[in-house]
Formats: C-alpha cells, sequence, structure tokens
C-alpha cells in the first residue's frame, strides 16, 4: 500500500492559493467577467464569431452571465473548423482575434478523430497556460530541485511544451525524452531510468502501458531496477486509469499513480489530487474554472446536464489571447463534481468516461470506457492489453443487442483462453446487466495510435 505523501501536509500545498481555493461564488464572478471580455473580442476580431452572433440576431451585450451565454450560444464541434477552414482557406476557422504577425507559435491538436485542428499561441498565452500546468505539477508533487521525466510525441507538441513549462515553474529539472513506443525506445528510457533518479514521470498512458508490459514479460522489478519507491508519483495522460489497474501499477511502482487528461484545442488540461488517490475515493480529475467555463451537456440534446450525470464536457477558454472558442465540444463522456474536494480545492472534478465515437449502446443502456475498462483490467490476463468495442455502425445512437468486445489476452499467464472467455463474459453481463461476448484478438490487430488504441472495431451486421 502506498502511504501518504509528505508534501499533502507542508504549508504551502498549492501553488497559487488563492484561486485554486476560492469560493465559487467569486469562481462564478470571474468567468462572467472574463466571458464577457472574450466574446467582444471574439464579435469584433473573429468573422465567425461575429456570424454566429449575427446568425442568432443578439450582440455580446445580450450575454451577462454563463446561463445566458448556454441558452444563446450553441456548442461547437471540432468538425465546424474544418469546414470553415475548407471554405475560407483561414487555418484558424476565422476564430483568430489577433493579427496574425503576434502568434508566436503555431502546434496542433493529436487528430484522433480526424484533421487536426491548430493551436496559436501568443506570449500572454504562455503565461496562463504555464500557469494551468504548474498548478497540476505542485498538486501533483513537484517542488524545487526535483528530476522530472517528461516523456511525449514531437507531433504532440502543445502538450509536451506546456508540462514542460508547468513543471519548470515549480522549480523542477526537467529531463525530455521523445519518441514512439516501441520495445528500442522502450529498451532506452529502461536505460535512462537506471541512470537518473528521477522524482516524477509525466508519461503518455499507451506508452506507460507498454512499459509496464515490457518489465512484466522480462521479469523485472520497477522498484529494484530504477528504486522507484523515490518517485513521488507517476501521471499519466492520453487515456484513462480505472481503479483496478490503478492499484495495480501503485503496487507495481511503490508510488500513487494519477491519471490526467486534457484537449489541445482549448489548451485545456485536468489531473486528479494525490489525497484522493490514496484515499481511493477519486470523483475525478481538477479543472480550472477561473480560466475555462466548464459545462457537461446531453449527447442528442447538448443541453447542460447536473453534476453526477454523465455527458459531453464543453470548454471555454477565458484567457486565450488568440482565439475564441465559445462552447467547444471535445466530444469525450465525462461526469462532474463541483463540491469541494478532500484537497481543499474548489474547482470541478470530471470523471472521464471515455470517448464519444468508443463504447457501445446496447438495449438502451450506453456503455461506456471506464464501464468496459473496470471489468475487464480486474482480469490479470487482459490488464495492460488492447481492447475494442465492436459495433455495426459508427453512430454511437445505433442500438446493439449484445456488448460485443475483441480483446487480446497475456499468453503467458492464460492457461484456458475458453474459460477466461466465459469468465469476462459472465462478469461483464452481470455487471453491466446486458448480453456480453468477448472475441480474442492478437494485440497487432488492435488499431493503435502512437498514444491510444482506437477502441471502436466497426463490423456492419450482415
Amino acid at each position: 500500500m502506498v502511504e501518504k505523501k509528505p508534501w499533502l501536509e507542508e504549508p504551502r500545498k498549492y501553488f497559487e492559493p488563492y484561486f485554486e481555493t476560492m469560493p465559487r461564488e467569486e469562481i462564478k464572478e470571474i468567468q462572467n467577467k472574463k466571458l464577457k471580455a472574450l466574446l467582444e473580442r471574439g464579435y469584433n476580431f473573429a468573422p465567425s464569431v461575429r456570424k454566429l452572433f449575427e446568425e442568432r440576431k443578439i450582440t455580446p451585450s445580450d450575454i451577462k452571465t454563463t446561463e445566458d451565454f448556454q441558452k444563446k450560444i450553441p456548442t461547437m464541434f471540432k468538425d465546424t473548423v474544418r469546414e470553415l477552414r475548407s471554405k475560407t482557406g483561414d487555418p484558424f476557422g476565422g476564430f483568430l482575434v489577433i493579427p496574425p504577425e503576434k502568434v508566436k507559435t503555431v502546434q496542433h491538436s493529436t487528430g484522433t478523430t480526424g484533421v487536426p485542428t491548430f493551436i496559436p499561441k501568443t506570449d500572454r498565452d504562455f503565461e496562463w497556460i504555464t500557469r494551468e500546468y504548474a498548478r497540476h505539477a505542485w498538486m501533483n508533487g513537484t517542488r524545487p530541485g526535483d528530476n522530472v521525466l517528461v516523456w511525449g510525441y514531437y507531433w504532440h507538441a502543445w502538450l509536451k511544451d506546456a508540462n514542460d513549462r508547468g513543471f519548470q515553474a515549480c522549480g523542477a529539472q526537467v529531463w525530455e525524452f521523445s519518441s514512439m513506443p516501441t520495445d528500442v525506445d522502450i529498451e532506452r528510457i529502461h536505460g535512462i531510468c537506471k541512470t537518473v533518479k528521477f522524482n516524477g514521470v509525466d508519461h503518455g498512458t499507451l506508452p506507460f502501458f507498454r512499459w509496464m508490459d515490457w518489465l512484466r514479460a522480462k521479469g523485472l522489478d520497477p522498484k529494484k531496477e530504477y528504486e522507484s519507491e523515490n518517485f513521488k508519483f507517476i501521471r499519466t495522460e492520453g487515456d484513462m486509469i480505472v481503479e483496478g489497474l490503478r492499484r495495480w501499477s501503485m503496487d507495481f511502482w511503490g508510488t500513487i499513480h494519477m491519471d490526467a487528461s486534457g484537449g489541445g484545442d482549448c489548451i485545456v488540461s485536468c489531473s486528479e489530487c494525490p489525497d484522493e488517490v490514496l484515499a481511493g475515493e477519486t470523483k475525478g480529475m481538477h479543472l480550472w474554472e477561473d480560466l475555462f467555463f466548464l459545462e457537461v451537456v446531453d449527447l442528442k440534446t447538448q443541453e447542460p446536464v447536473a453534476d453526477g450525470e454523465v455527458g459531453q464536457y464543453c470548454i471555454t477558454p477565458l484567457d486565450y489571447e488568440a482565439l475564441c472558442y465559445p462552447r467547444w465540444n471535445y466530444e469525450d463522456l465525462v461526469v462532474k463534481t463541483s463540491e469541494k474536494c478532500v484537497c481543499g480545492r474548489t474547482h470541478a472534478r470530471i470523471l472521464y468516461k471515455g470517448r464519444t465515437d468508443f463504447g457501445s449502446m446496447v438495449k438502451g443502456k450506453l456503455i461506456t470506457q471506464r464501464d468496459a475498462e473496470e471489468i475487464l483490467y480486474a482480469f490479470p490476463e487482459i490488464t495492460l492489453k488492447p481492447y475494442q468495442f465492436i459495433r455495426g455502425s459508427k453512430d454511437i445512437f445505433v442500438e446493439e443487442d449484445t456488448l460485443r468486445i475483441r480483446s487480446a489476452y497475456d499468453e503467458k499467464l492464460t492457461k484456458d483462453p475458453e474459460e477466461l472467455k466465459k469468465k469476462v463474459e459472465a462478469e461483464l453481463s452481470k455487471k453491466l446487466g446486458v448480453p456480453a461476448e468477448i472475441e480474442w484478438i492478437k494485440p497487432e490487430e488492435a488499431r493503435a495510435l502512437p498514444h491510444k488504441v482506437y477502441k471502436l472495431f466497426i463490423r456492419p451486421k450482415a
């Protein structure tokens, strides 16, 4: 069992104490003030934002609160920007609110669901992005003098850049490692960690799974190989960590393992806090609401849903100088909790449930990635292995009569694949309340992007 860490008790528990613990009434006041300024800038300088207002016969003066905003402005999707880019030739789709020459860098999103969107930044944007990521880094346990390993991809540059800035703002020395998660590169990172004693590790989730699987296959113990008990924390991002897998990982590494996530389009990040993780009662990842207006909306109606209900999460970045993205729908499923956290932070947490495109609608019941993974990864033979939902249509609302999943398994740990199949199917059916079928595949049969497995396999019904 991983013990409570000393930084949770130290006097300076927060990177920005006032902002991280402010009353929710003050958060709301900040949001209303920043939202008004953002929409005025967008209306005056971003053609697509102005057109949006004109189509609804309103002006920014008609929006005084976040409630007005939700009622009068529709949610927007990535395809909106893609379509406008094609029509206008403007790479930013008409949402840029500054002269192009003021942009310092342009990066891009991961492109998991289509052609990437572009992410312009100004000097002022670097400032709030650094504060955003530094709050998470400090919350996770980063302190002055720490050595932090940050693993990332060159094409995922926006995230790596922001993470580096956040850790550095906390006084840490960042050790960068950029590559694809091949066996050769895992062996390289293995050598680095045997040489350098790190205090923290920030890693892509899927590559981290592969690193763990590589160690397990070779019978290597990271606690001995790397003295990993010296790690204050491990933080992974790119895909979720379900509780069974987290507990296994924490025992494997001998330190706390926190989940993190985010999105490049609005440069939003979120991360779990160690207090909840160590208590085994995490309600999700903290997201800074003084920097973003967060809402969760119904999949079909796009109307806001209450805390505790599953929906898609939308983000409006309030401090973004380069772009004005009103109510950007990330097309991810989450559950929001707004109550004060045990760590003392007052900002909302979101429990990630999975991408909307993944999962399956079975007999009227939405089965999300988290629903499936909590069960699948409770089996040691499947832990760390890729899986995919099998559906007959790309449309999530087309119902299936059975939950069908194709999954790999560990051949070394599996004595009888058929018997394992029956056990997994029975557990899925019992806990999810729907018929379930498992189809075994080889790991390489699951379509994998460098940072995550594409968890949907379309097989049209005969």
